[in-house]
């Protein structure tokens, strides 16, 4: 990796120390586990003699060695400018300002046609309508928490997030088997295996450069990280958690030092690692990257359009990033956001909403899955009615994909989607 990325400096480490044991902490382990790791004196050799390994997947059959990629679209994504109902008497009656240019879009069937700024991925995509949850608030802070935690009601918050509890089930003493791309992502909070939050995908500097000031500062970070008998149970965290985050640095050796073929921004470069660590055989299953900008309330047309393109370059470099590696058919990519957009627009942009349409890329059945959100039939605060709780989503990723029982990640007997992806 190039030791001279303008995206990590050694300002930037010192600031990230200065947080605090706290602020090191959030390099480490998203786990409530009480496994803790040996540590070699010598930092450097220990980097040397610590191989990458291939770990046997914990499903067997046509299963073994999928994966997930999660990205989440932060702020709440509108689908009625993603997924257009273009033929809808009432389209033109509840938006005019946001749609997207209704001659260049991509026509899928008789009621819907796509967003032409997802023009390189948009026909091989499956779009799963109507996602939403029971009695959704509006408050991005309180539906993130119910996406991250698997919780669709919002009643009883789990202390784990719903990728981490995947994390937990496919775990098979993988140094790493989910990790977050997005900071310390409350999703991917497992129990008992190992996950990684990296607050940017460019801070893996840190743990893998040569330069002798960063080979000093790993040295130093792993004697922190050895835990003493009279740690407070905070600092004994952080100081494990400091630990883990630099056993994972081994791994990171394995991984190429550059990334072609990607556009560049925040997804694309997210999507960049992605690959290298799923390409990497380290035992990762579950990735979690993010995109924001879709709290739209204003310009939402320009901005909508700047979204999707970016997602539709970085998604189709990634796939054939993985087609290069032989990963095409064992990775699956699927979208979360805390809500949908209104229906109404409310001049240049939109308000927050209720249910939209999850997005999926890979072995999936292209089109358009689920039961169509109707733009008439609102509920009371005049917001869409969710065809399909979120519960449902989760489980067909469970289910459907990982082959792990819905019943052991989520707490609603969820029934899976049939025939959304490839199982």
């Amino acid at each position: 990796m190039n030791t001279t990325s303008k995206k990590f400096s050694r300002r930037g480490v010192i600031g990230m120390l200065g947080a605090g044991a706290a602020g090191v902490a959030s390099y480490g382990m998203w786990s409530l586990s009480d496994r803790h790791s040996s540590f070699i004196d010598d930092a450097e050799a220990a980097a040397r003699d610590r191989p990458v390994r291939d770990h046997t997947p914990v499903i067997a059959g046509d299963k073994a060695g999928r994966t997930l990629v999660m990205i989440e679209l932060e702020g709440g994504h509108d689908w009625v400018s993603t997924l257009v109902p273009y033929r809808d008497p009432a389209l033109r009656s509840l938006r005019d300002a946001t749609l997207p240019d209704m001659d260049s879009l991509i026509r899928l069937d008789d009621r819907y046609a796509i967003n032409a700024n997802l023009a390189s991925t948009g026909t091989g995509m499956a779009f799963l309508h109507g996602v939403g949850t029971p009695n959704p608030t509006g408050s991005h802070f309180e539906m993130a928490a119910r996406w991250r935690t698997g919780d669709a009601a919002g009643t009883t918050l789990a202390a784990t997030g719903f990728l981490g509890r995947l994390c937990d089930e496919l775990d098979q003493g993988a140094p790493v088997t989910g990790v977050s791309l997005d900071g310390n992502n409350p999703a991917i909070l497992s129990r008992k295996s190992v996950t990684l939050g990296l607050p940017d995908g460019g801070d893996l500097e840190w743990l893998v450069s040569v330069e002798p000031w960063f080979r000093n500062l790993r040295s130093g970070i792993e004697g922190l990280g050895t835990t003493a008998a009279d740690d407070s149970a905070t600092v004994g965290v952080a100081r494990t958690n400091m630990g883990k985050a630099l056993r994972f640095s081994a791994l990171l050796e394995g991984l190429e030092a550059e990334a072609t073929g990607y556009p560049g921004g925040q997804l694309s470069d997210q999507l960049a690692i992605a690959a290298k660590l799923l390409g990497s055989n380290t035992g990762v299953r579950v990735i979690l990257v993010s995109l924001g900008g879709f709290d739209t309330h204003t310009g939402q047309r320009g901005a909508h359009d700047a979204l999707l393109d970016q997602i539709d370059r970085s998604v189709a470099a990634f796939q054939s990033d993985l087609e290069r590696r032989g990963l095409t058919g064992s990775t699956l990519v699927a979208t979360m956001s805390e809500f949908g957009r209104r229906p109404l627009e409310n001049g240049s942009g939109t308000d927050h909403g209720s249910a939209s349409t999850a997005l999926l890329w890979g072995p999936v059945k292209p089109g358009v899955h689920g039961d169509a959100l109707s733009l008439t039939n609102l509920d009371e605060d005049d917001n869409f009615v969710a065809t399909m709780m979120m519960d449902e989503y989760y489980a067909t990723l469970a289910e459907k994909w990982f082959g792990v029982d819905a019943n052991d990640v989520l707490a609603t007997k969820a029934k899976p989607v049939d025939g959304l992806v490839n199982d």
